[in-house]
């Protein structure tokens, strides 16, 4: 039995009680996973609870890519952005490099040449972040597609006047 004072341990597996405790919502789930599994050895042969069943894990492994395909999309917005800002901040850097030298105020123009030195890895770092991150687009939604041809063909068969 746990200790309620703060730091106590189960003596039978070393580990503080607050690792042990179930949540509400681990035991919903728990309770909710083994009524299933009954329910399943219960109706095994029921073709039409198949085809839902799987329907329902079709959907759901569904809403998972699609978050992350709206996950990565996210990432590309934010990256092309910055990479804008950073580009453009290196044409005002030029600019005004040239302008300096043009002036003969060579202090300045040395600052500003520096600071685009130090700029420029980071836009081609940020290129190559957009140009990994449009793969990542391309390949997550390549496994979209298929789910959702599978899904709407069970859905077709479940509800064929739907």
């Amino acid at each position: 039995m746990c200790n309620i004072m703060a730091g106590a341990t189960n003596n039978s597996v070393g580990r503080p009680c607050e690792d042990q405790a179930m949540t509400l919502d681990q035991f919903v789930e728990s309770m909710e996973t083994r009524l299933f599994g009954l329910g399943r050895r219960l109706w095994l042969d029921d073709p039409l609870i198949q085809m839902r069943e799987q329907a329902e894990e079709l959907s759901e492994e569904m809403q998972h890519r699609t978050a992350a395909v709206a996950r990565c999309k996210d990432a590309l917005h934010e990256t092309r952005v910055r990479l804008r800002q950073r580009e453009m901040r290196a044409a005002q850097l030029q600019s005004h490099i040239e302008t300096f030298v043009h002036v003969g105020d060579q202090t300045h123009a040395w600052q500003y040449a520096l600071e685009l030195d130090q700029l420029r890895p980071t836009i081609q770092a940020d290129r190559s972040e957009v140009e990994r991150l449009e793969r990542q687009r391309g390949h997550l939604e390549s496994h979209v597609r298929p789910l959702e041809r599978s899904l709407a063909g069970l859905q077709q068969k479940l509800y064929p006047n739907g």
